[in-house]
């Protein structure tokens, strides 16, 4: 019996190729910096008139092209902090597996702390209520970095996530924890629980205390971690 030819999307891998390959030249540093910036705002302005549906062949082609460090941290900051500052549908669209990318290739330490906020950002949006918080991207990371969590010393990668984690609920004004603009900052105290334990494992106060030690956050948002460290 004869096979189905695979039906590949060629227009979507060809528009992929072309918007990199368009990145890849803003980014370029050979070209005048005015140059840059004006290519880079009309490119945004086109995808913004795309709408999120225009991510698809954009991240096809971030997932299937090889790293190139000297353009490439920098499409990785664009990308999240464009995409980041969109609406929920463009969140929503986000595969995480280009984050998790830029993570595990990339070396720029900034880069890969931006990337753990923005993933907690994806995630949260597509997960409001933090009840799928144990199965976080953020938290197998950190668990394939650390085998052992209550270790007395962390790996430099379980390091850079527990800070970036931590980065966020300091910038997060304790009045706000309860409300709406609060969603991120609790959802990233669900994920820093489950990086730690599985659901239903339940803390001691000595790890209680170990936790809060490296969290390192305002007196408000450390009782509310200690809340969710010992009821989640």
């Amino acid at each position: 019996m004869a096979t189905a030819p695979i039906q590949r999307d060629f227009p979507g891998h060809l528009s992929g190729f072309l918007l990199l390959a368009y990145l890849r030249a803003i980014f370029d540093s050979q070209n005048a910096p005015d140059e840059r910036l004006r290519a880079q705002l009309e490119l945004e302005a086109f995808l913004l008139g795309m709408g999120a549906e225009i991510l698809r062949p954009l991240q096809t082609a971030l997932a299937s092209q090889d790293i190139r460090p000297e353009h490439d941290v920098s499409i990785a900051a664009w990308f999240m902090a464009f995409v980041g500052a969109r609406n929920q549908e463009w969140l929503r669209s986000v595969q995480l597996g280009i984050p998790e990318r830029f993570f595990r290739t990339l070396t720029d330490t900034r880069t890969r702390r931006t990337t753990i906020d923005f993933i907690a950002k994806v995630e949260a949006t597509n997960d409001p209520t933090g009840a799928s918080a144990e199965g976080s991207l953020i938290a197998g990371l950190f668990r394939g970095a650390q085998p052992e969590p209550f270790a007395a010393t962390l790996a430099p990668d379980a390091a850079l996530i527990i800070e970036a984690l931590s980065t966020r609920l300091r910038i997060t004004p304790p009045a706000l924890l309860g409300t709406d603009q609060g969603a991120l900052a609790r959802y990233t105290m669900r994920v820093i629980r489950y990086c730690f334990k599985g659901r239903h494992d339940r803390f001691s106060p000595k790890e209680i205390d170990h936790v809060s030690t490296l969290i390192n956050i305002h007196d408000q948002l450390r009782d509310r971690l200690h809340y969710t460290l010992s009821t989640s």
